[in-house]
């Protein structure tokens, strides 16, 4: 199962996984469309929808783990 936060799979959750998901805030930004397993792994402040919000909370979580 993969884990909340940890976007690329590597069983990490590290300053790359808030790369990746600034890249996909953006992208969202743009009008683009997360896949079901985006939604899934990005939306970390789960109200679904993926936004600054949960980039706010991955830092939270890389910070105090």
């Amino acid at each position: 199962l993969n884990q909340l936060g940890d976007l690329n799979e590597d069983g990490i959750i590290n300053v790359t996984d808030i790369i990746i998901l600034i890249d996909t805030v953006l992208y969202i930004a743009e009008g683009g469309e997360p896949t079901d397993e985006e939604l899934q792994l990005s939306d970390i402040y789960p109200d679904g929808q993926i936004d600054v919000v949960d980039i706010v909370n991955l830092v939270y979580i890389i910070l105090y783990q």
